[in-house]
């Protein structure tokens, strides 16, 4: 049975955005509706040195239910199918989650026995491949329609060690409960393709800190940080750029955001339509990865973020 809820809407979306009333279901039709859905399709995924599942048929797959970005439209007479369109950002695979995810796997040695939080975490990837590293990995976003793709995923996948949880950015309440999920521990956040509104630079920053200031470390050794990768146009990332708003943002909350490291780009797929109303070619997209954490809480900022 669809409801017509504004509310929720209200809840998981920022100020900024004009809130109209969403098309909800339960739960279990919205799964069975995304598997079905002819707009999504699940991709095999093949990483080399990825630790493996125990039964698992291959221990370099990862399977990832996603938009496919060849079926944007829909069959607009079948009500139960706009809740899809409601927010769609999440649904797809951005190229940083590629890019965040072999990166994680050159430096897997780090993650070992670590409790990672990642931030709008969208289909996935990047969370299943944090479940195959890592004790235990939180996969958050705040899109009704992202929780349930994330809870195929972790079925998909077979990660017992992966929790699912919303979280609204610079919601304390929020980042408290996913803290709880992970037993008061986080060491380490990542995010992907995040950072691509402005407005939303301080809320993902005072989600960082609450994370960071109000849980603990696996053991005093982890020199915990947040990672966020961005797949960019070269030209925003000036110094001059719109996105220099991060360490400014990041200093007036106590926070050191690291210069940007480039990554290579490691998606194939044709990459989803543009946020920003951007087009062309793929190869004009660049990947950077920033390290932040707490300002002032000792190590080499170099080593710290530089590693492979």
């Amino acid at each position: 049975i669809l409801l017509w809820h504004s509310q929720l809407t209200k809840r998981f979306l920022s100020p900024e955005f004009e809130v109209l009333p969403t098309p909800i279901m339960s739960a279990e039709a919205l799964r069975v509706l995304l598997q079905s859905d002819p707009r999504f399709s699940l991709h095999v995924f093949r990483f080399s040195n990825l630790p493996p599942v125990p039964g698992a048929a291959s221990s370099e797959e990862i399977r990832v239910l996603h938009r496919d970005t060849h079926q944007l439209k829909y069959d607009a007479s079948r009500e139960e199918t706009k809740i899809v369109e409601t927010d769609t950002t999440p649904q797809f695979l951005w190229p940083a989650a590629h890019s965040l995810s072999h990166w994680l796997l050159r430096n897997k040695d780090r993650w070992e026995g670590c409790t990672v939080i990642e931030l709008g975490s969208g289909a996935g990837l990047v969370s299943l491949v944090c479940s195959r590293l890592c004790r235990r990995v939180i996969a958050t976003d705040l899109s009704p329609v992202a929780l349930e793709l994330l809870k195929l995923q972790k079925d998909f996948n077979n990660a017992p060690n992966m929790s699912i949880c919303c979280l609204r950015w610079g919601d304390r309440e929020d980042a408290l409960a996913a803290i709880a999920q992970a037993s008061e521990t986080v060491d380490y956040i990542v995010a992907s393709d995040t950072l691509y509104m402005t407005h939303l630079l301080r809320p993902i920053l005072r989600t960082i800190k609450l994370l960071l200031e109000n849980s603990r470390p696996t053991s005093p050794a982890v020199r915990r940080a947040a990672y966020f990768a961005a797949s960019v146009f070269p030209d925003s990332f000036t110094e001059e750029g719109e996105f220099s708003a991060l360490s400014i943002a990041g200093r007036e909350l106590g926070l050191e955001v690291s210069p940007p490291l480039p990554l290579p780009r490691e998606d194939t797929e044709s990459p989803p339509p543009s946020r920003q109303g951007r087009s062309g070619p793929s190869t004009e997209r660049a990947v950077l990865l920033w390290g932040i954490r707490i300002a002032d809480c000792g190590g080499g900022a170099v080593e710290w973020i530089h590693l492979r």
